[in-house]
């Protein structure tokens, strides 16, 4: 009965005396390097069938005897013990090759190599070489928008010598690619001018008004000061063409592009009209009509040497005597020494005047400024702080101020003449003058209840025309907030102008 546990027992020891004379023998096996690969080895392309310079790669790895933990790559060529690797955990990027300057092609070699969870490294990485083309770059003019606000500038067809360019530049291989600009005024067989990329606007300034070809200083960017080099060519009483160009780093050159003609008028004179009115058939506010109103007055006076500006004509619902921006046509208005203003609109008015004729009076400008302050005009405003003005009175409540065609103004000075209204208007706003004003005129205004519909004789303060003058610079601002053309029903307005333009103004 023991025979059993017998049997089992010499198995046991036969299978131990096996294993002792098969044991194991040599030299433990080392960590073995990971493998590393690219989706191709090789890319075969030339010509226009070269790559852009945005490539996207793509790699991987095995490791027979662990796993991968990351990998280094590099664009260096040849690879030395100084190469400079990346390390990365990723699978794939997206690189952008810049093409060195002055070349239109050139090949990209990436090498990778994967690090196992050893650290080991990939003794022979994956290598695989880009051939890349370089794009060209583009440019494109940009011009202000369509529209009613002329607060938001214009894109003139006729301007004085001071004009502004803007555009925006390009590049598929990456903005940073863009060296610059090449500017061609009316002929590009002519000296270019060169302009660093990080600037995408120029206003060009005439600097010599004598002939009727000019130099013109170039103000770059947002720069309140020229470059040291000017542009060669600006036509007077002309038609003038921008061309431009970008240019990127390799070399490669956008098509041209010419900006929008502009006709350049040399001034014949330091006395501007600035006639702010639109086409409107009442010849009141009809630009056309004002502008032979005030032309009658200046040959009554003797004035036969002026220049003169529809500020706010349109065509096509474009503003094309208004230059782009503040900064331009602040620069246009400082051609002249003196400034007449008459506009239908005290907002758009004294707005404008606050943002482009700080320089104009800064340097001593002289600016008579006729206009209409209705109801809703702001009875304080930031934009008063250039004229005379500290605040506009307010219509007392539930009533209208009227001017009829029997409304005198006053004279408050010796040697203005008394004025009278023409027609009726029930935009009248008297003022409130900054300290040191020189108050001219004072209005009989009719005071409307809107209930009643009774008139009676507007009682109050009613300065309407005052005179500011600034002793540090010698700089005068007339303000009116009566339309000086609808104040001659006497016929003597002649004498007001002269008054203004010629014993204060010096015209």
């Amino acid at each position: 009965m023991y025979r059993p546990y017998l049997y089992l027992f010499l198995a046991i020891l036969m299978a131990f005396s096996a294993c002792r004379k098969t044991d194991i023998t040599g030299e433990p096996t080392g960590n073995e390097a990971p493998e590393t690969y690219t989706v191709v080895d090789t890319i075969f392309r030339s010509g226009p069938d070269r790559l852009t310079t945005t490539v996207a790669i793509q790699w991987w790895a095995d490791d027979p005897d662990g796993f991968v933990t990351g990998y280094e790559f590099t664009f260096d060529e040849p690879i030395t013990p100084a190469t400079n690797w990346i390390y990365t955990t990723r699978l794939d990027s997206t690189f952008l090759l810049a093409v060195p300057a002055g070349s239109d092609t050139f090949d990209f070699s990436f090498t990778v190599r994967s690090i196992d969870n050893l650290g080991q490294r990939d003794p022979d990485p994956a290598r695989i070489k880009y051939p890349v083309k370089n794009s060209p770059p583009t440019v494109s003019f940009v011009y202000a928008p369509n529209g009613g606000n002329p607060l938001a500038g214009g894109n003139p067809v006729v301007s004085f010598p001071a004009v502004k360019y803007e555009w925006t530049g390009n590049d598929p291989d990456g903005l940073q690619t863009l060296e610059g600009y090449e500017l061609y005024l009316n002929d590009t067989n002519g000296t270019v001018f060169l302009l660093p990329a990080v600037f995408n606007a120029v206003i060009l300034r005439a600097t010599d008004l004598s002939g009727l070809v000019s130099e013109a200083e170039v103000f770059a960017g947002s720069n309140n000061n020229p470059l040291t080099s000017r542009i060669n060519g600006m036509l007077l009483n002309d038609t003038n063409r921008l061309y431009l160009r970008a240019v990127d780093q390799s070399g490669a050159k956008s098509q041209f592009q010419v900006a929008n003609a502009i006709y350049i008028k040399k001034p014949a004179s330091r006395f501007l009209l600035v006639n702010a009115y639109g086409n409107d058939p009442n010849p009141d506010q009809n630009a056309d009509a004002v502008d032979a109103f005030y032309e009658g007055q200046f040959t009554m006076l003797g004035i036969s040497s002026y220049d003169k500006v529809q500020i706010f004509r349109r065509e096509n619902n474009r503003f094309v005597r208004l230059s782009p921006d503040n900064r331009t046509q602040s620069m246009v208005f400082g051609f002249f020494d003196q400034i007449l203003w008459a506009g239908p609109d005290f907002d758009y008015s004294i707005v404008f005047t606050r943002n482009t004729m700080g320089t104009f009076l800064g340097n001593g400008g002289k600016l008579l400024l006729s206009t209409t302050a209705g109801d809703a005009s702001p009875v304080t405003s930031n934009f008063f702080e250039l004229s005379p003005i500290d605040s506009l009175l307010p219509v007392p409540e539930g009533t209208s101020n009227l001017m009829t065609d029997t409304s005198t103004v006053q004279p408050a000075e010796a040697g203005y003449p008394v004025l009278r209204h023409k027609g009726f208007s029930s935009l009248v706003r008297p003022m409130r003058f900054v300290a040191g004003t020189t108050i001219l005129y004072r209005a009989n205004i009719l005071s409307r209840d809107n209930s009643t519909f009774q008139i009676t004789l507007y009682q109050g303060r009613r300065d309407i025309i005052g005179l500011r003058t600034n002793p540090v610079n010698g700089s005068k601002f007339v303000m009116s907030t009566l339309e000086l053309h609808r104040l001659n029903n006497n016929g003597n307005i002649d004498q007001l102008l002269q008054r203004i333009l010629q014993t204060e103004f010096g015209i």
